[in-house]
């Protein structure tokens, strides 16, 4: 009999690392998708608007994508940032053509973050990391307990 258990806690064990791995990892994007809600959450409520020009859209290596760089002063001082999204080449080359104005928020103590001053540009991240965050917790956990419940039986 002993050696029909050794095989079946080491399945146990084996599914109790799967269910605490995956888990950690959910609690790991959780937190980041935190830091990104804070940080976007900051550039909202502290954040200052100016203008800003289009210098160049940047290639996303394998996709289409294209990400604009705009450069905007802020007291005498240039500064040229990146934004932290990416745009289909047919949306950016009609919403970011080169030496467009366009209105940008940023953060006072730190003008290199900065960001295109729209709700889905600022939150866009945040919200999608936190909806696949919270899905695959769902997920995960729904497996792992439907699977528990089974082989309790």
């Amino acid at each position: 009999m002993e050696t029909n258990s050794q095989p079946q806690n080491a399945s146990s064990m084996n599914w109790i690392v799967w269910f605490i791995g995956l888990n950690l990892i959910c609690l790991l994007l959780a937190a980041l998708a935190v830091w990104l809600g804070w940080r976007a959450y900051t550039l909202t409520t502290t954040g200052e608007v100016t203008q800003a020009r289009i210098v160049r859209l940047i290639e996303g290596g394998e996709s289409d994508d294209l990400t604009p760089v705009f450069q905007f002063q802020v007291d005498g001082e240039t500064y040229e940032v990146q934004s932290q999204n990416s745009y289909a080449w047919w949306l950016a080359e009609l919403r970011f053509p080169e030496g467009k104005q366009i209105e940008i928020r940023y953060d006072p103590s730190n003008p290199e973050l900065a960001e295109i001053n729209s709700f889905w540009s600022v939150w866009g991240e945040t919200i999608l990391l936190s909806i696949f965050t919270v899905l695959f917790a769902l997920g995960v956990n729904a497996y792992f307990v439907t699977r528990w419940r089974m082989n309790k039986t």
